[in-house]
């Protein structure tokens, strides 16, 4: 670290920041499912890796447009995610909910491993960067900064300005309550936790155009969501974004500090934080 310049620390930073910006936006959608809907949702991971797979492919061997691939991609998220959702997760106790996305989680590894082998796969694509001052800033890393903020901002819209929205957030705080006004709830959560799997088809766009994919890749993500949202507060979509920043910075330092212990010391960091802030970095009244 002592021989490293200015500008090159700076550079290994704003890289940290705009890969902790896509962390954010699918530790969101983990943070909405297990703090705001109560499902704990243990192949989460394992579908985010199976839309990197599906973006690979889409872009190296189908020859599919990327709005005709995200029209089908969304669409086939949704309706997997609201059958799942409305005949396993509402119906089930919460700990029959965790072994029944376990063993989802392991098929669909199982299958990738079987239908796209071991072997890692990456675009590969050439990637642009501007120099200010020194400091090189990706193209690719800053787009998919900004587009984790705007799909997240639009997500907190959807949720705060509109109907449909707002019954999400009234069952969400009081699902008796909204039952008695005329609100179908479950529905309303299936539709809520559909959402949240939009939300994490386009973070695996976004994720397979910055890191390589294999069927073991859903683990690591998993435990970033939860690290994630152990941070920020269960149930605190923006906290969450901004958390996932934080890991991205903290990412960019202990590799610089040692790349070979940087995990070692992040598990040491979480159980530390944890023992100090065992709520959360934000309050409940920045939630939602």
């Amino acid at each position: 670290m002592g021989s490293l310049d200015f500008p090159s620390f700076m550079t290994i930073l704003i890289s940290g920041l705009c890969t902790g910006g896509v962390y954010g936006l699918f530790s969101s959608s983990f943070s909405f499912q297990l703090g705001a809907l109560n499902v704990a949702d243990f192949s989460f991971g394992s579908w985010l890796m199976l839309s990197m797979y599906l973006t690979f492919f889409m872009y190296k061997e189908w020859n599919i447009g990327i709005i005709p691939f995200g029209v089908i991609l969304f669409g086939s998220y949704f309706i997997i995610s609201f059958l799942m959702s409305k005949f396993i997760y509402i119906k089930r106790k919460t700990d029959d909910n965790m072994i029944i996305t376990m063993g989802i989680s392991l098929i669909i590894q199982n299958a990738a491993t079987l239908l796209f082998s071991s072997y890692p796969r990456s675009l590969g694509i050439i990637e642009k960067t501007i120099v200010v001052g020194g400091v090189q800033i990706t193209i690719t890393k800053l787009i998919m900064l900004f587009l984790s903020a705007i799909l997240l901002l639009g997500f907190q819209l959807f949720l705060n300005k509109t109907w449909t929205g707002k019954t999400i957030r009234a069952v969400v705080q009081n699902k008796e309550v909204a039952s008695l006004m005329g609100i179908n709830s479950n529905r309303v959560i299936n539709l809520a936790f559909s959402l949240s799997y939009v939300m994490l088809a386009a973070s695996g766009i976004m994720l397979v155009t910055l890191f390589s994919v294999e069927p073991t890749a859903g683990g690591f993500y998993q435990m970033m969501s939860f690290f994630i949202c152990i941070i920020a507060g269960l149930g605190n979509i923006r906290g969450a974004f901004f958390s996932g920043l934080l890991i991205g910075f903290l990412t960019a330092i202990l590799n610089i500090i040692s790349s070979q212990f940087a995990m070692v010391m992040m598990f040491l960091i979480f159980v530390i934080f944890l023992v100090v802030k065992p709520t959360g970095l934000f309050t409940a009244k920045s939630r939602g």
